[in-house]
């Protein structure tokens, strides 16, 4: 008589002629067949009978004549899980179990960093080279941290003559491209307008008091197109009246 193992697997009797999944009766120089399962979470690590090693053969493990009882052992054990952090910016964002030798899968939620473009999962932090990106096939065989890989956006600055109607010369050929997280400076162009002296640029198109002047770095942090409007001063001249006697 044959009989199956328990424990943290399904082990079961294949082949013509076996009425149980569980146990049969071989006849002397005979043969049986049995396939093991394991449970998840679970491995295999040695199938044996009568205390000798066991070979599957396509799943299948097979035992040739048969000539006295048979002894089957299935030793099993638990399949470590393993954490995956996820970091974003030096902090932590998410953590993730993965069973040992088992694929990623699906990553956490692609994390919003104000200014910053998110560009996937890599082994290394963006100070140290950004190593291997990780894939959902990517397998997990001990512990990991990854990092967020994160690109500075870049915005664009306009210049605006905001003068109406008047016509003003020398003003900026182009706008300016701002990076998230560094200064930038400000075109050097002094635009010119007739009766007005241009005192620089200010986000405020009523300000009458300028923010930058002309080359200065602009510092403050944006995340769409942003203008700059030219402050004007209009100009005075002093009239001198002639003193004397009106008759």
């Amino acid at each position: 008589v044959v009989t199956m193992p328990v424990g943290h697997f399904t082990a079961k009797l294949t082949g013509t002629g076996i009425t149980s999944e569980a146990s049969t009766t071989v006849e002397y120089g005979g043969s049986y067949s049995f396939t093991v399962t394991p449970e998840t979470g679970y491995e295999i690590t040695g199938v044996y009978v009568n205390g000798a090693v066991l070979t599957a053969d396509n799943g299948t493990y097979t035992v040739t004549n048969v000539t006295g009882p048979q002894v089957v052992e299935v030793v099993d054990k638990a399949i470590p899980n393993y954490t995956v952090t996820y970091v974003v910016n030096n902090a932590q964002y998410a953590t993730q179990v993965v069973a040992k030798g088992s694929q990623i899968g699906d990553t956490p939620k692609s994390p919003v960093v104000t200014g910053y473009k998110f560009e996937g999962w890599y082994t290394q932090d963006n100070t140290g080279g950004e190593g291997d990106k990780i894939l959902t096939t990517t397998v997990v065989n001990g512990d990991m941290i990854v990092y967020a890989k994160l690109t500075a956006e870049t915005y664009t600055i306009t210049y605006s003559a905001n003068a109406g109607t008047d016509s003003v010369t020398g003003m900026p050929q182009s706008g300016t491209s701002k990076t998230y997280g560094q200064p930038e400076q400000l075109s050097t162009a002094t635009p010119s307008r007739e009766g007005y002296t241009f005192l620089g640029w200010s986000r405020n198109q009523s300000a009458t008091e300028a923010t930058y002047a002309a080359g200065d770095y602009f510092t403050e942090e944006i995340t769409t197109v942003t203008t700059l409007y030219a402050v004007w001063k209009a100009t005075t001249s002093s009239i001198t009246l002639p003193t004397g006697m009106i008759r």
